[in-house]
């Protein structure tokens, strides 16, 4: 099992070094990485029998939480945000992973940044923030995209837990 774990990529974001066309590079360079070490490793003698894609919150830097501080470090809105994320997640990450043919696993929790508000709320926020139709929209398109090794958790509450062998993680 190898796992590549995506917390904090601030789908939105800008500074002098950060944009949207900066992320997706680096989005496809991890990508990339992860299966030149998957080759790697069954080159080694291993058998990659399952990945687990953890996607850990901040997906997006949200352009209303903090009022107009928020605002001037994004790049564009919310609503394009939430697109551009699932775009970039789907064709940088997922799809290219799946076409491997290996199991994939996706944990998909929310974050403190995936949200609309400044005030946090304790009631499901896994369902109550934008990660919520960011997750649902990939779990969608791997859906009709026919990918039949890709399944996702996506909790209510802002964790979950995967078994990973006879491991429970949290």
């Amino acid at each position: 099992t190898m796992e590549l774990m995506l917390s904090d990529i601030h789908y939105g974001k800008k500074t002098q070094t950060f944009n949207l066309d900066i992320c997706k590079q680096r989005m496809q360079k991890l990508t990339s990485v992860f299966l030149t070490e998957m080759k790697a490793k069954e080159r080694q003698g291993y058998n990659v029998e399952r990945f687990v894609i953890a996607l850990i919150g901040d997906i997006m830097e949200s352009f209303t939480m903090h009022g107009t501080e928020s605002a001037l470090s994004c790049e564009f809105g919310n609503a394009r945000q939430i697109q551009e994320a699932i775009d970039s997640l789907f064709s940088d990450v997922i799809l290219p992973l799946a076409q491997t043919g290996v199991e994939i696993v996706i944990p998909a929790v929310c974050g403190n940044h995936d949200r609309t508000d400044h005030s946090k709320t304790y009631n499901d926020p896994g369902e109550n923030y934008m990660t919520w139709v960011i997750y649902n929209a990939l779990k969608r398109y791997c859906s009709l995209s026919n990918l039949k090794n890709v399944t996702f958790d996506i909790p209510k509450k802002n964790y979950t837990t995967v078994k990973i062998y006879r491991d429970v993680v949290l």
